[in-house]
C-alpha cells in the first residue's frame, strides 16, 4: 500500500524556480552583452558568450541529474519507509554529536 502526498512541495517551486531564475539571468546577461557590443573588444564578447553557453549547458545537466537523483531517492523511500526513517534518525544523531563536540 502506497500513500501519496501532494503537499510535500513548496509553492515557490523549489529547484524549478531556481533554474528559471538562472535562465532569466543568463538571458539578461546575453542581452546586456549584445547591447554593449560596441564597447567590448570582439574577443571579450566572444568569450563571454561562450561562457554563458557553457553555463546554460551546465544548468541543464545539473537539472537532469538532480531530477534523476530525486526519483531514485523517492523510490527507495517508498520501498523501504521504516528503514529510511531509521537512517535519517541515525544521521541526525551523528550530525548532532559531531556539531555538539565543536
Amino acid at each position: 500500500m502506497e500513500t501519496y502526498f501532494n503537499n510535500l512541495t513548496t509553492d515557490e517551486g523549489g529547484h524549478k524556480q531556481l533554474l528559471q531564475d538562472i535562465k532569466n539571468l543568463i538571458e539578461e546577461a546575453e542581452g546586456l552583452i549584445k547591447n554593449t557590443a560596441e564597447d567590448l573588444p570582439e574577443n571579450s564578447k566572444k568569450e563571454l558568450l561562450e561562457r554563458l553557453e557553457r553555463l546554460k549547458k551546465s544548468s541543464l545537466r545539473i537539472d537532469q541529474q538532480t531530477y534523476a537523483g530525486v526519483e531514485v531517492v523517492d523510490q527507495i523511500i517508498r520501498r523501504y519507509p521504516y528503514q529510511s526513517l531509521g537512517v535519517a534518525a541515525l544521521g541526525g544523531m551523528v550530525l548532532g554529536i559531531i556539531l555538539n563536540k565543536r
